[in-house]
């Protein structure tokens, strides 16, 4: 057997190490939690109803939760149902895309890792262990799978060396995409459409700037069109998360997973959420009037109340492993120079946004794994620095010992 064939076959092998284990994993909690594979929460079965509805109908709207009618998601994951929808493909295709999808991404994540550090296996443990913690069901359409996913392809492709042109566009259309799925990580879509606009009016190109800029104008349009047509109301991708900040803003807003699971609805809140009378964007208009009133009243207690859900949701929730990923970071960061080290900078910089920007919302698990993809990355760096200075020093030690033994 040749070098090159040897080399395939444990490259296989290793594939099939860290997708099938974390997939048994995952099904098996999957399985023991619930019973079986595919229970569906409420967040999904809206998102499956506006694929029902846009097939059976032509409206592209929910109509799963009757109390809020005219509520808009974002239309990144309703647009891939709505699709599998067309195709009559069963719910089951789209659990096997979401399976797909987690695997490819420890795939993604073990090629960064062995770019980076010359080996692989750190970074899908790290990218499974944060699943875990956060029971994110693959059998569960969720909006996480698919985020994560693209969060995933991007890391790769940044240290992937391929030509710069495509690079730049794969990224901003994958930045895009998220964007689409969860509005949060419009800051990532935001910085790297940036730095192409940058590049672009450096390297004198003129058609891709055009490009990046009309196309996405381009397409939100006819997302704000089709919420115009459903709604009757001007909604840029989604009109609900309101009522979750008004909560988090309010003096007595829960500060942890375990208080935010138990916490009671005040009037005010199930006054105006369960009045069918007032249309969802109304009551999206009305919570965000609330909020302001909350945080201009209360500033300082909302910047303790968000410093409290970072140290639960970040730190806690993982025993401080995001610590650890964050001193992997700054060692990498350390380590490199030049246009490297400020991609890096960049990188962290964005990461602990989102974190910040999460940190502000309602205490939830699942809202810290947007972290991971990228802390996973540095963890693994982390682990392999650990390893190898445990190693030199060994080997220090058993030279010093050998040595005093000759003597």
């Amino acid at each position: 057997m040749t070098t090159g064939r040897r080399e395939a076959k444990k490259r296989a092998g290793e594939y099939c190490l860290i997708t099938v284990i974390p997939l048994i994993l995952l099904l098996l909690m999957e399985y023991i939690q619930m019973g079986e594979i595919g229970v569906q929460t409420p967040d999904a079965m809206v998102y499956l109803s506006i694929a029902e509805n846009f097939v059976t109908t032509g409206h592209f709207m929910q109509t799963y939760r009757y109390i809020v009618t005219g509520m808009v998601v974002p239309p990144g994951v309703p647009l891939i149902l709505t699709l599998f929808r067309i195709l009559h493909l069963p719910l089951e295709a789209v659990i096997m895309l979401q399976i797909m999808m987690f695997c490819l991404s420890n795939i993604l994540l073990y090629e960064t890792e062995i770019t980076i550090t010359g080996r692989g296996g750190w970074a899908p443990t790290i990218y499974t262990m944060a699943y875990l913690r956060c029971w994110l069901r693959l059998g569960v359409v969720l909006v996480e799978h698919y985020f994560l996913f693209l969060m995933c392809l991007c890391i790769w492709l940044v240290f992937k060396e391929m030509n710069s042109r495509k690079k730049m566009i794969l990224m901003n259309a994958l930045g895009f995409y998220m964007l689409l799925c969860r509005p949060v990580t419009g800051v990532i879509y935001a910085v790297i459409l940036t730095v192409s606009l940058i590049v672009c009016i450096q390297t004198k190109e003129r058609k891709l700037p055009i490009c990046f800029v009309l196309i996405p104008i381009l397409i939100l349009g006819i997302n704000l069109a089709v919420n115009y047509r459903e709604t009757g109301e001007i909604v840029f991708l989604e009109n609900y998360s309101a009522s979750d900040l008004y909560t988090a803003s309010k003096p007595d807003s829960p500060v942890t997973i375990e208080a935010a699971a138990n916490f009671m609805a005040d009037d005010v809140y199930t006054g105006i959420n369960w009045d069918e009378s007032i249309p969802m964007q109304e009551k999206n208009r009305m919570f965000l009037a609330l909020v302001r009133e909350n945080i201009k009243k209360e500033p300082l207690l909302n910047i303790k109340h968000a410093a409290q859900r970072f140290y639960e949701l970040f730190l806690k929730a993982y025993a401080f492993a995001a610590l650890y990923t964050l001193m992997g970071a700054l060692l990498m960061i350390h380590k490199d120079s030049g246009s490297r080290r400020k991609m890096e900078i960049l990188a962290l910089g964005l990461n602990l946004i989102l974190a910040g920007l999460s940190s502000f919302a309602i205490p939830e698990c699942r809202y810290s794994v947007v972290i991971w993809p990228l802390a996973s990355i540095h963890g693994a760096f982390m682990m392999r620095t650990v390893g190898r200075w445990m190693r030199e020093r060994r080997k220090k030690t058993g030279v010093g010992m050998a040595v005093e033994n000759r003597t």
